[in-house]
């Protein structure tokens, strides 16, 4: 994507505009903020594949505790969905668990595509919200995970892999809340 918004411009023919495309799609002919930006949609739309496939994960895992879904996809741990997604835990909230899960991605995705490419310049706050989000969602699958091992003893593998999800999409997202926090730092001092 990063070739759409190059400086360079071709010569007006054929020829000229595909040098110019393809001269422009090498990584050393953007600028270095170009390539330093952590907020830049080449970072941002791989993070919001994952939260889509996690929003998706526990929508399918919501719609089964809801009963909408007769059965849970269970490939590795033969009953263990059916023994965490019925547990004592999931049922601590007046919703489904994973309906708050998905709830969380969505809004998560949200905050993923929301401002433009250097957000974390001129939008640090919309940064800084979307960091809680990362952070909350990495936090409970990780706990939630611990759940699974040491006190229900069972295990679902949607679960994990949504918790795994979330892992990934914090470690991704460190950059640019760092970036964030930074810039929050640099317009308060």
């Amino acid at each position: 994507m990063w070739f759409l918004i190059s400086p360079r411009r071709g010569t007006g023919n054929v020829s000229g505009l595909s040098e110019s495309l393809i001269l422009s799609s090498h990584p050393a002919s953007r600028s270095k903020y170009q390539r330093a930006n952590p907020s830049r949609w080449g970072a941002r739309l791989p993070i919001a594949v994952l939260v889509a496939f996690g929003l998706g994960i526990a929508s399918y895992l919501a719609a089964y505790q809801f009963g909408f879904v007769n059965d849970v996809w269970e490939p590795l741990f033969r009953d263990g969905s059916r023994r965490v997604l019925h547990s004592f835990i999931s049922t601590l909230l007046p919703l489904p668990d994973a309906a708050v899960g998905a709830a969380a991605y969505a809004i998560e995705l949200l905050a993923t595509l929301a401002g433009g490419g250097d957000r974390s310049r001129t939008r640090p706050r919309l940064v800084l919200f979307y960091g809680g989000i990362v952070a909350a969602l990495a936090a409970g699958g990780l706990i939630l995970s611990a759940v699974q091992a040491f006190v229900i003893r069972a295990g679902c593998t949607l679960c994990l892999s949504s918790a795994a999800i979330s892992v990934i999409i914090a470690v991704l997202a460190r950059d640019e809340i760092v970036a964030g926090i930074r810039q929050l730092k640099r317009k308060h001092s």
